[in-house]
């Protein structure tokens, strides 16, 4: 398996071993096991690395039948326009081509319509139809990931049956045929309503039980204490989206999706991430009203799903990179660490972020602060749980008020486009550092314009940021609302107003920038 980070260019080809580190990408590649993704849509960041025509566990290469056979004998491609099969003949093979309006489809599909959605199509695409038909140059996979046996040449290849067109059109390039007009809606829903299915099948101990061995609908149930008819379908949902495999009446979950969806102090955890998207939808009344009048929501104000599940959605990729990439990349800061350096967790919700730092330096102490008084009251109790109470500390305060201080370093981890007043935080943040002290400012991947973040990952953030970024700055004074995908050259702007004369992006995840501001 090879799945590509399109923004850092990094080969995942494995979950084994030293492969394991990086958590977004480990993310990446176990989202490839997961049929209706995490991000409601292929999760493939470079679809060059896709497997052709795969959905889920579903091998959807359907066999030739014995009609097909004789129909192609009689009839081979080299005389027939747009078979796409790669026999020589005398009429040029249309199995992939560019439309006038730019976008690729196979040789059957027609010139899509002036008023069709498209999609932009770059050199790197691959020859992948708009239909969802395949060229025959990029060979099928079998569910294992393994290319199909290749027919002779005696027996010309015809363009695949497919078994769920109406799935299958969305393509791996992210195209939707115009024949097919209900496709991503109908692959969006199905996502949608496999949020619930995740955390349940979490909460309930589904994922862990099965992922110990294969299990038949009522051996799942005996080992969970659950109800054998409920678990039987959800059992068959969670086959339809690929988040489990299924063989004979027996359940059974591969290395990849037990590793995304069983182990919470993993690198990756995509349970959380599907309870902080529930948790926010709960609020869908008072946005919706939010959304007319301009008022803002606060964050104290929504379920409690999402304060957990924010939690157990970021904590992963604090895992992966806080200690091995992030802070080795700031200047001079892990020295100081080391030495006992002084530091403010701003924002620090239930103080993941403020826990990590104090377990990998164990000389430092940390001081974090949230407007949040139950997130604060967490967070507490979760550096008890871990055995570093004595070096951390949390506070009630938000950013523009925090005490303490002169801090080595400062951090605030995807919360400062949060915040109502940005400015007022990082100017306070200033005076808070020693003179040769650093801002670390983590924010979720942007680029500056719109069109950059016009993707899967785009689309996340955005719809988060509509339900819990925008609304709770627009809940508090400052006048700015910079929202999840606010981009390098907005956060810049507010550390150069608040006076910090240094910032440089450090480092990067397909999910994450990392900023140093210094003084």
């Amino acid at each position: 398996m090879q799945v590509v980070d399109a923004r850092l260019g990094v080969d995942v080809r494995g979950l084994g071993g030293q492969e394991r580190r990086g958590g977004v990408h480990a993310f990446a590649a176990a989202a490839q096991h997961l049929g209706d993704r995490v991000l409601g849509e292929p999760v493939h960041l470079d679809a060059r690395a896709v497997p052709a025509q795969r959905l889920g566990d579903r091998d959807v290469a359907a066999d030739v039948t014995e009609t097909d056979r004789r129909r192609e004998e009689q009839d081979p491609p080299a005389r027939r326009r747009g078979a796409g099969s790669g026999v020589p003949g005398p009429v040029k093979s249309r199995s992939s081509r560019l439309t006038s309006t730019g976008r690729r489809v196979c040789g059957r599909c027609p010139e899509p319509s002036s008023t069709t959605s498209r999609a932009p199509v770059s050199a790197a695409t691959p020859a992948i139809s708009a239909c969802g038909r395949q060229p025959s140059r990029v060979p099928r996979m079998t569910s294992t990931g393994q290319p199909t046996a290749r027919r002779t040449a005696s027996v010309p290849a015809r363009p695949v049956v497919q078994r769920r067109p109406a799935f299958d059109a969305i393509s791996t390039s992210g195209v939707v045929c115009s024949a097919q007009p209900t496709a991503s809606s109908r692959c969006l829903l199905g996502a949608t309503m496999a949020a619930g299915g995740v955390v349940l099948g979490e909460r309930l101990g589904l994922y862990r039980a099965l992922a110990e061995r294969p299990r038949t609908p009522q051996e799942l149930a005996a080992a969970t204490g659950t109800d054998p008819r409920y678990v039987e379908e959800w059992l068959r949902g969670q086959a339809a989206g690929g988040y489990v495999r299924y063989a004979d009446g027996t359940y059974s979950m591969s290395e990849e999706q037990a590793f995304a969806l069983t182990d919470p102090d993993g690198p990756v955890f995509v349970p959380g991430a599907f309870q902080l998207a529930l948790g926010s939808l709960k609020a869908l009344p008072r946005i919706t009203e939010a959304v007319r009048t301009g008022a803002g929501v606060g964050w104290h104000e929504h379920d409690g799903d999402v304060f957990d599940g924010c939690e157990r959605f970021f904590r992963p990729g604090y895992l992966a990179n806080l200690t091995a990439s992030w802070l080795p990349a700031l200047d001079g800061v892990e020295d100081r660490l080391r030495a006992g350096a002084h530091v403010a967790d701003i924002g620090c919700g239930h103080g993941a972020s403020s826990v990590l730092l104090a377990e990998a330096y164990p000389a430092a102490t940390v001081r974090g602060s949230d407007y949040h008084e139950e997130s604060v009251a967490a967070a507490r109790v979760r550096a008890k749980e871990a055995g570093v109470d004595a070096r951390v500390s949390f506070d009630v305060a938000s950013a523009q008020t925090f005490a303490g201080g002169p801090y080595d370093l400062v951090t605030t981890f995807d919360a400062l486009h949060d915040m109502g007043d940005p400015l007022g935080a990082a100017r306070h943040v200033r005076e808070s550092l020693t003179p040769n002290g650093t801002w670390m400012i983590v924010e979720p991947y942007a680029g500056d314009a719109v069109p950059d973040n016009l993707n899967p990952v785009g689309r996340v953030y955005y719809s988060f940021s509509t339900f819990l970024c925008v609304p709770n700055a627009l809940s508090q004074p400052g006048g700015y609302a910079l929202g999840a995908q606010a981009g390098e050259a907005a956060i810049r702007r507010v550390a150069t107003d608040a006076g910090f004369t240094r910032f440089r992006r450090v480092a990067e995840t397909p999910f994450n920038l990392v900023f140093e501001a210094r003084p």
